[in-house]
């Protein structure tokens, strides 16, 4: 990786050596220099899929050429490593909303941003959002394992 990856950047990240899935786009929001991880959000261009945890941008809040769906509720933590390179980024004063937003906080994010609320299961986001958990979890199952063992650094592995 040639660009250290910072917060309010939008960037690919790769599955660990453990995991198969396919790379993704996230928003990192934070990174911690001790251990070399990342916390990031999930994002993709589905944005038809979005519920009431979500918040839309566009190409003018990111520098992409297409709208993006940050998930606020699918966050997750990876290694420094499996984030490669930065596709866009997001306002500081937006990245702030959404870091809130991943709190529970979406007071500073406009309802027009925001899908409807998931009503259950047979709602079709529903499974969508399954899916995009699993997808997360593949991508931070071997941070997370190595973390809650008492491994602090990738380097440990």
């Amino acid at each position: 990786m040639s660009d250290r990856p910072s917060p309010g950047g939008i960037r690919v990240i790769r599955p660990g050596s453990l995991g198969a899935g396919m790379n993704r786009l996230a928003l990192v929001i934070s990174i911690d220099d001790s251990t070399r991880t990342a916390r990031i959000v999930l994002a993709t261009n589905e944005t038809e899929y979005a519920c009431d945890r979500d918040v839309r941008v566009g190409g003018t809040d990111t520098h992409l050429a297409f709208e993006l769906m940050i998930e606020c509720d699918l966050v997750a933590t990876v290694w420094c490593s499996q984030i490669d390179k930065q596709v866009g980024k997001l306002s500081d004063s937006l990245f702030d909303s959404v870091v809130a937003a991943v709190a529970g906080n979406f007071e500073g994010i406009e309802s027009s941003r925001r899908g409807p609320r998931i009503r259950g299961p047979a709602d079709p986001r529903w499974g969508y959002r399954e899916t995009e958990l699993d997808s997360l979890n593949v991508l931070s199952k071997e941070c997370m394992s190595r973390l809650i063992d008492g491994g602090n650094t990738h380097e440990n592995l």
